[in-house]
């Protein structure tokens, strides 16, 4: 009997972690959403406890190949287009540095997070402080 309480219990939690974490993201899409409206990029809130939580929207920048650009000017299947592929078409001479860079765009991803704020540590009194 046991054994078999101890399973359903842990069903039972397992469906209420699910149950959490989506409520968790539908919090968190709103949570970015309000920043975004607001154009806020970091906001400081406090718990009961008076522990700072921070917000923050990071922007992240990250360079994209275009592959499918690349492919279909090379000739090639977008699936082939492999670094051992493109080392080859280098070394034959059919793909430069120039080619890669009128594929390559920067994009960016603004980002959220949401974490306890770190306190600054004390510094303990030394000797010669006391």
């Amino acid at each position: 009997m046991s054994f078999e309480r101890n399973v359903l219990e842990y069903w039972q939690l397992s469906e209420s972690v699910k149950e959490l974490n989506e409520r968790r993201q539908r919090l968190r899409e709103e949570i970015a959403g309000e920043m975004e409206q607001k154009k806020w990029i970091e906001q400081v809130v406090e718990d009961e406890r008076g522990e700072h939580i921070t917000i923050e929207r990071p922007v992240r920048y990250k360079d994209e190949l275009d592959k499918d650009a690349l492919a279909a000017e090379l000739g090639v299947a977008k699936k082939d287009l492999t670094p051992v592929l493109m080392v080859q078409l280098v070394e034959e001479g059919r793909l430069t540095l120039r080619d890669l860079n009128r594929h390559i765009s920067e994009t960016q991803k603004i980002g959220l997070s949401i974490k306890k704020a770190k306190r600054k540590k004390k510094r303990k009194a030394k000797e010669e402080d006391i």
